[in-house]
């Protein structure tokens, strides 16, 4: 998250801190940090808008240097603003949508500093009042897609089925802007989810889930008639838990039965994989490797568990981590692995993609003897690779050139990126905000 800077005029500070969500424009006059601006001629009108274009041009300016020096990512962070011309001499019109409010007070802050004024209709989301208070919601499909923020429509990611996503925009179109537990913000249709308010949502957290820890768990009715398949990862409201089945409260309503091997009491899962990950965080990492080689033995592929084979093992022991391997690349400090791998331990993730753009495009787990797990660009399978440590493009059964490793932290899960589903704010009662993350 990025901080205000000491510097920051206390009208800036108090006006910031009390931005309206809606779009109200407030003006708000910071005294410049260096020399001040020249004075606008008022004998010339063209004059005048030549000092309007130029202080929109300067904003534009330090909205880019200030997007690259915060690392603000489209994927993960809600700060979309355009420029235009002011009442007031010497300030410029904001108008957009911020999702954080610290990101944009802190290019006012910037703008301050600069000298420039602001008068801001920014909409700062969610707006309680706007959602109509339903500013929480839960996958009630098998999965549901998640379509790229920026509204191109292409799907990014699949949900699974009990996804708990907090909601930011619901402009009643059929679409929700939402953002997913490891901060990835995305359009989702609305008949794919259940909305819920802080109440609703508060009485679903306490309750006890079951989650389900296979590739693929049938769920059936009372009578053992299959209704649908729920998916690696997915977590449900535990009913009722018999000695061969649970019985589980599904979110678009009704409930439905899952069979014991298919799944886990959450509340067990979670302590057992805490006690290890404190304990001994070589074993917890050693423990995810076998994980995801289990898969492999079971043949399952991204269509049974959804998210990338690394994740997939990371969340059978209750972690939630980043989907995309660039941000998956950066939790940590990068570990060149040695010789052929010599320096890496089974649990390691390792990174492939494009050395000389530094472009990280798939990742793996390390297995130990030279081999790793990943999914296989081909099959879309779970599978095990020999590590080469090539330099071709096909290197590392097609995987692509190595190019680091990470060695999660389990033991601190002090980043938000990396996080346990207990300690998780979206599973919190009453539930919380999601940190910005704070990625290498």
């Amino acid at each position: 998250m990025v901080r205000r800077a000491a510097a920051l005029p206390t009208l800036l500070v108090l006006i910031a801190a009390a931005l309206p969500a809606a779009a109200v424009p407030v003006t708000i006059s910071a005294a410049p940090a260096g020399p001040a601006p020249a004075a606008v001629s008022r004998a010339a009108p063209g004059g005048e808008q030549d000092a309007a274009a130029d202080v929109v041009d300067q904003a534009r300016r330090l909205y880019a240097q200030y997007r690259e020096a915060a690392a603000v990512d489209p994927r993960t962070d809600l700060l979309e603003l355009t420029f235009g011309s002011a009442n007031a001499p010497g300030a410029v019109a904001v108008k957009g949508l911020s999702a954080d409010h610290a990101l944009l007070a802190g290019f006012f802050a910037e703008l301050a500093r600069a000298g420039i004024g602001v008068e801001s209709s920014v909409e700062e989301v969610p707006n309680a009042e706007d959602l109509k208070r339903l500013t929480w919601a839960l996958v009630a499909r098998s999965s549901a897609p998640l379509a790229d923020a920026s509204g191109t429509g292409a799907a990014v990611r699949a949900l699974p089925l009990g996804e708990r996503l907090r909601v930011l925009v619901n402009r009643f179109d059929g679409r929700v802007l939402v953002q997913t537990p490891d901060g990835r913000l995305g359009w989702v249709e609305e008949k794919a989810l259940a909305l819920l308010n802080d109440v609703a949502f508060v009485a679903w957290n306490r309750r006890a889930d079951v989650v389900v820890t296979a590739p693929a768990a049938p769920v059936t009715d009372a009578d053992g008639k299959k209704l649908f398949t729920a998916p690696l990862g997915a977590t449900l409201a535990l009913v009722n838990s018999g000695s061969e089945r649970f019985e589980v409260l599904l979110p678009g309503g009704g409930t439905g039965f899952i069979a014991r091997p298919f799944a886990a009491a959450e509340k067990d899962f979670q302590s057992a994989n805490e006690e290890l990950r404190r304990a001994a965080p070589a074993d917890f990492l050693a423990r995810t490797a076998q994980s995801a080689q289990a898969l492999v033995k079971a043949g399952a592929g991204r269509s049974d568990y959804l998210v990338p084979l690394p994740v997939a093992a990371l969340r059978l022991h209750d972690l939630i981590a980043p989907e995309e391997p660039d941000r998956l690349a950066r939790l940590g400090p990068p570990l060149s692995g040695g010789v052929k791998g010599r320096e890496l331990k089974p649990g390691d993730l390792v990174f492939f993609g494009d050395a000389k753009k530094g472009a990280v495009l798939r990742s793996g787990l390390w297995l130990g003897r030279g081999r790793f797990e990943a999914d296989d660009p081909k099959t879309g399978r779970a599978a095990v690779f020999s590590f080469d440590g090539g330099v071709k493009a096909g290197s590392n059964g097609g995987m692509g050139i190595f190019l680091w490793a990470v060695r999660p932290q389990a033991a601190e899960l002090a980043n938000p990126c990396l996080l346990s589903t207990r300690a998780h704010p979206f599973h919190q009662a009453p539930p919380a905000a999601l940190k910005r993350c704070r990625l290498r």
